[in-house]
């Protein structure tokens, strides 16, 4: 019973097993299929490369309006008159003011010019496309590398669920063999044991048959000398009886003649010791006839 309740616990957990498994792949899968639909949005598609067009003619029909500003500078400087010599010798102790002028006239001028630069549509859609590619291109790479890594974790399920699957097998297998081979020596031992039981029993009969056969030849035997003591027995009776007739008829006379004597003594004879004697005599040979 404790083998049984062992095998059944054993068998729940390899069935939680292979069930916690399955639910893993399928989990697995699902992010894998998940991620493979990122990678076929991630490809460029015909909607994406027909807007990236669009929006190159719509670049080509725009104009780019340049605005300019121009600065015009003229500075005018005053010379100032020579100094003579005590002048500048009085300048020393007083410091004079300058007399140099220094005029700044500034003008601005605007202008607005509109140019139409050289454009070529096919270099910029090529550009535009390998950005789009590049960009394209990254993600997929890490959808790629998601894809392989759930591949990955996707094979090592299946490996991990073929290795439980192959091992319950086995220990199912082992376990069905080793039960059979129980079964068969339990087969084999009650057949022996019945066998046993068999010749135990037939030697047992024979044994009895024989003590009841020698039972049966006793008693028979007993039975035909009990018959033969009862005849003999019979015969001793009769013999007997005839021997007792004869013994009584000899004694009869006798014996008749002793009571008739003893019956007219005891008449006659008035001394009582006796009379006593002779009724003894007298009943003695009543008691023989």
């Amino acid at each position: 019973m404790e083998n049984l309740i062992l095998t059944d616990d054993r068998d729940v957990q390899w069935t939680d097993s292979v069930l916690a498994l399955i639910r893993e792949k399928d989990t697995n899968t699902i992010k894998m299929l998940r991620t493979l639909s990122e990678a076929n949005d991630s490809m460029v598609s015909t909607s994406d490369i027909e807007q990236i067009i669009a929006q190159q003619d719509s670049v080509v029909t725009q104009q780019r309006v340049q605005h300019r500003i121009i600065t015009h500078r003229d500075t005018v400087v005053t010379r100032p008159r020579k100094k003579g010599f005590f002048r500048r010798l009085g300048e020393v102790f007083v410091p004079p003011k300058k007399d140099t002028a220094i005029q700044v006239k500034t003008s601005l001028e605007f202008a607005t010019d509109t140019v139409i630069e050289p454009y070529n549509p096919a270099d910029s859609l090529h550009e535009k496309l390998r950005a789009v590619a590049q960009q394209k291109k990254a993600v997929n790479t890490v959808i790629q590398r998601r894809k392989r890594y759930l591949q990955r974790l996707d094979h090592m399920l299946t490996a991990r669920i073929d290795s439980l699957l192959k091992d319950y097998e086995t220990e199912t297998l082992l376990r069905a063999r080793t039960e059979a081979e129980y079964q068969q020596a339990v087969r084999r031992r009650s057949a022996k044991i019945i066998s046993g039981i068999a010749v135990g029993a037939v030697l047992l009969s024979a044994f009895f048959l024989i003590i009841i056969g020698r039972d049966i030849t006793r008693s028979n035997r007993y039975r035909r000398e009990l018959e033969e003591a009862r005849r003999r027995a019979e015969d001793l009776l009769a013999v007997r009886e005839k021997l007792m007739l004869a013994i009584t008829h000899d004694f009869k006379a006798p014996l008749g003649s002793i009571m008739g004597y003893a019956d007219l003594l005891s008449r006659l004879t008035v001394d009582e010791r006796q009379r006593f004697y002779l009724d003894n005599m007298k009943t003695s040979s009543e008691h023989l006839l």
